[in-house]
């Protein structure tokens, strides 16, 4: 069954991503945020089955729905690294090779397959509602997504077995969405770590980071304190600076300690330090701008998962609610316009970003969403008694 479900998918999927070739003829090339080869799409592909597949097949599970499964691994695995307009091309063209029922008006990519009830489910359903943080801290605000909502399964299902590495523009929730999930790890069974890198991050920082938060188990043998998993999250990682052989020491260390786990000791000796019991997960910003490559063979270690910027309605919904939820007890005639801050905020954001693009002598006219979070807390920050009905009569 599985051998049909890979002749029927896999070979015409990868080929057009990879090729941009489909039913033999050219296509516009899809777009990967982060460059993944053939032999790596079938690795994430397999990681995605020892996830989703369920151990054992019960009796009311069909064909079909082994298809689907299957479906949604490739989407997640052979796709999951495209920009949004290549995930357009990919979802069209793989669902013609599905031809399998599914919800009207979505994608695959905001699908999920629901094994108990044998059919296909939108995410919006498994997206929590919103808190405000108490005391409130905007660093602390989240709004979960359909994104953040697939993301963070799969930092569940897929990160204990493979790690995982985010991709995407800056100020697309890469991570927010991975601090919030490590935050609900259980305490008494996890210990987390958080890397920034930059330029002047050397190998040796990253090193005494990692050693400082393992205890030694047993002869050349560390792990965690208290026999927990230990939970290392490196953001920024394309940040690292390249040396003059064209490598960038702190990710030759971590590809080490990935690939062999272990690392050597920095006293005299030079001895082997075994370092079990570690999950890492990883955030990279996508080339370009200034922002070098991360080195392919220490991506090929990851399951890449990319995120591409929201839409409209999505950034709408998202700081609308965060603002309607901190001026919920202003005068009722500021909270009528607090939809129309909202969509005001936004389109001046895309103005501007379309009209002022960055050149050679203006290549700091770069914005992202984290200008749009800099207005909204500005907005959050203010107090009822500061606000005056005829700066938001002037506003609308």
């Amino acid at each position: 069954m599985a051998n049909d479900f890979f002749h029927k998918y896999i070979p015409s999927s990868i080929e057009y991503v990879i090729k941009g070739m489909a039913e033999g003829q050219a296509r516009d090339k899809l777009v990967q945020l982060v460059t993944v080869s053939e032999i790596e799409l079938c690795k994430q592909l397999c990681s995605m089955l020892d996830a989703f597949l369920p151990r054992t097949i019960s009796r009311h599970l069909k064909c079909s729905d082994m298809e689907a499964i299957f479906l949604y691994c490739v989407i997640w695995s052979v796709g999951a690294h495209l920009d949004q307009l290549s995930r357009t091309k990919f979802d069209t063209f793989i669902t013609a090779l599905y031809q399998g029922p599914i919800p009207e008006n979505n994608i695959m990519y905001s699908l999920y397959y629901d094994i108990e009830a044998c059919k296909w489910k939108s995410w919006d359903a498994r997206v929590q509602p919103f808190e405000e943080p108490r005391p409130y801290r905007f660093y602390k605000v989240t709004v979960q997504t359909k994104a953040t909502a697939i993301l963070q399964n799969m930092l569940q299902q897929v990160g204990p077995l493979r790690p995982l590495m985010f991709a995407g523009e800056s100020g697309t929730r890469k991570t927010s969405t991975i601090e919030s999930f490590v935050a609900t790890l259980r305490q008494e069974a996890f210990s987390r770590l958080d890397i920034k890198m930059s330029c002047r991050t050397s190998s040796l920082d990253v090193q005494r980071n990692i050693e400082a938060n393992i205890e030694k188990v047993t002869g050349n043998i560390y792990g965690a304190r208290n026999g927990k998993m230990l939970v290392v999250f490196i953001d920024d990682l394309n940040m690292a600076s390249v040396d003059r052989y064209g490598t960038q020491e702190p990710v030759a260390l971590l590809l080490t300690l990935l690939d062999h786990g272990f690392m050597f000791s920095r006293a005299k000796d030079l001895s082997q330090k075994v370092i079990k019991n570690l999950q890492c997960i990883v955030a990279s910003s996508t080339p370009g701008n200034g922002r070098t490559s991360v080195d392919t063979r220490f991506v090929s270690r990851f399951n890449v998962l990319g995120l591409t910027e929201p839409d409209y309605e999505e950034l709408f919904t998202i700081f609308d609610i965060i603002i309607k939820s901190r001026l919920s007890e202003f005068d009722h005639s500021i909270k009528e316009c607090t939809s129309k801050l909202t969509e005001a905020t936004i389109r001046v954001f895309q103005s501007v970003r379309e009209n002022l693009a960055p050149t050679p002598s203006k290549f700091h006219y770069i914005y992202n969403l984290k200008d749009i979070s800099r207005v909204c807390e500005g907005i959050c920050s203010v107090q009822p008694e500061n606000v005056k009905n005829v700066f938001i009569s002037f506003l609308t």
